[in-house]
């Protein structure tokens, strides 16, 4: 499958993400992604969830990582999105790791016909990250919405039927326990399998 390059171009920078949430949260909306009211608390809680991870993550160094070809993180997202806030901060680590590798994001409602393609069990579940030969817009493979652990965990909670504020706080501290390195581990998997193709 190759990717319409006006579509890998409506990408944006994890900074320009980071920098239109902090926007987003002091009430301007450059995406015109009109939330409703009810996920306005989560967005908020997106960025404190972020502060906190680039606040550990600033004095840390990170290896480097070899692959053989350009390649790009193309992510969907969503603002609200607590998967994302833990996930994304993690994913920006491999663009200090390789000048070959880049992270883009795209907004998930704002390009339905492209979740469509990458469903998770029927669900348009986010964030999820199509990695891209940067140079052919081949989609190479993808990965998400969260690490193996966490969704295993999910799919506990969704089969026996649990509300949202039931289990999600059990779910943060597992993200806040591990603190990406599954996320790295399974990422460094699938740019690894991009070498061998």
């Amino acid at each position: 499958m190759i990717l319409k390059s006006s579509l890998i171009l409506s990408g944006i920078s994890y900074d320009q993400y980071r920098k239109d949430l902090d926007l987003y949260c002091n009430g301007v909306d450059d995406h015109e992604l009109n939330y409703d009211e009810k996920l306005i608390k989560h967005v908020v809680n997106s960025k404190k969830i972020i502060d906190n991870i680039e606040a550990k993550l600033k004095d840390q160094p990170f290896s480097k990582i070899n692959t053989d070809k350009d390649l790009i993180l193309f992510t969907i997202s969503e603002f609200w999105c607590g998967d994302a806030s833990n996930i994304i901060p993690f994913l920006n680590i491999f663009t200090k790791r390789s000048e070959r590798i880049q992270l883009s994001l795209v907004f998930r409602d704002q390009n339905e016909s492209l979740i469509n393609q990458f469903l998770t069990n029927g669900g348009k579940s986010i964030p999820k990250v199509i990695l891209l030969n940067a140079e052919t817009s081949e989609v190479i493979s993808s990965w998400g919405p969260r690490p193996k652990m966490m969704q295993d965990f999910y799919q506990k909670t969704k089969d026996q039927k649990l509300d949202y504020k039931d289990w999600w706080p059990s779910m943060q501290t597992m993200y806040d326990n591990d603190f990406g390195k599954a996320i790295i581990k399974e990422i460094e998997e699938l740019i690894d399998s991009s070498n061998s193709l």
